[in-house]
């Protein structure tokens, strides 16, 4: 029988309900992210042993959930929101997690992974497209 996983955490944002009144949608956590994370519960094998990198992290749920699986060689969190990205590192500090963040604005990457030679093995992203101009930066920067 599959061994059940228990994961157990907090992360500080906004109420969703706040909606599009937030002055960035990586202030709360939507329900794509909840569900990418059932989803990894399920399938950490997708993860074992690859290194990650997730773009528009926002609060970090998923990134703190697969540092929490212990499964991945490596993790880069990104956002391209610098409020945000207060709250991801807030977030990771006090689930002492271990993976890297950093600030990452798609289309303008080149500082950033730069700095990761090896390309990623995996690249996670939970509902970052809300608008057709920001499709053309995503695929850049991926």
């Amino acid at each position: 029988k599959d061994k059940q996983r228990s994961v157990a955490f907090e992360v500080k944002g906004l109420k969703k309900e706040l909606g599009q009144t937030l002055s960035s949608t990586g202030l709360t956590i939507w329900r794509a992210a909840e569900h990418m994370c059932q989803y990894l519960i399920d399938h950490p094998e997708k993860l074992a042993n690859k290194s990650c990198c997730e773009l528009g992290a926002g609060l970090g749920l998923v990134s703190i959930l697969i540092d929490k699986l212990q499964v991945v060689t490596s993790l880069l969190s990104t956002d391209g929101d610098e409020d945000t990205m207060n709250l991801l590192i807030d977030n990771k500090i006090e689930n002492e997690c271990q993976f890297d963040t950093s600030y990452l604005y798609w289309g303008d990457f080149e500082d950033v992974l730069s700095s990761y030679p090896s390309k990623f093995d995996v690249i996670v992203a939970a509902d970052v497209i809300y608008e057709v101009e920001q499709v053309a930066p995503l695929l850049d920067t991926v």
